[in-house]
């Protein structure tokens, strides 16, 4: 018996450090605001499982993420300090970088230009610029000049707007 109470404490003392751990990279993780990408109008809100009639393919779909309107070359920023998972030419969606921010939250930014600024397996900053808008995504041609800025959190799209205002009312 005091052989299992001993190890109990031991687990106890162990869940304590790992949890306090947790809680601090949270507190560091809060240092970092959540920035919009491209600070500009939102011309095609997330979906959120709904269909919405798409311009380019003429048929009903989800939208997965938003569309940011600004102008071919207007600078794309990180919306939180993350690394850089992928960078590729995407047969639909152009040019795009997928950053893991950490705890469980994925960004993928796409319809970006060449001139692409992050490799794969870049560390990057809140706000620190990976590229630039471009018109490379065949899937939305038909809309204005825009980023598609989309976000999932533990392999779930999310609304990016709300993830990074979750005060802002829509």
């Amino acid at each position: 018996v005091q052989e299992q109470q001993a190890d109990m404490k031991q687990e106890d003392v162990e869940m304590e450090d790992s949890s306090s751990v947790s809680e601090q990279m949270e507190e560091l993780l809060s240092t970092q605001p959540n920035v919009m990408p491209v600070n500009r109008e939102i011309i095609n809100p997330f979906s959120n499982g709904e269909l919405v009639k798409s311009q380019t393919l003429n048929v009903w779909k989800t939208h997965d993420g938003v569309d940011i309107a600004a102008d071919v070359g207007t600078q794309v920023k990180s919306m939180n300090r993350g690394e850089v998972t992928e960078v590729r030419e995407d047969a639909l969606w152009g040019y795009t970088v997928t950053i893991d921010h950490g705890d469980g939250i994925v960004g993928y930014y796409y319809n970006l230009s060449s001139a692409v600024t992050v490799e794969e397996g870049d560390s990057v900053e809140s706000g620190q610029i990976i590229g630039a808008v471009g018109d490379t995504a065949q899937i939305e041609a038909a809309e204005p000049s825009h980023l598609h800025f989309g976000l999932k959190r533990n392999g779930e799209w999310i609304d990016p707007i709300n993830y990074i205002n979750p005060n802002s009312s829509k």
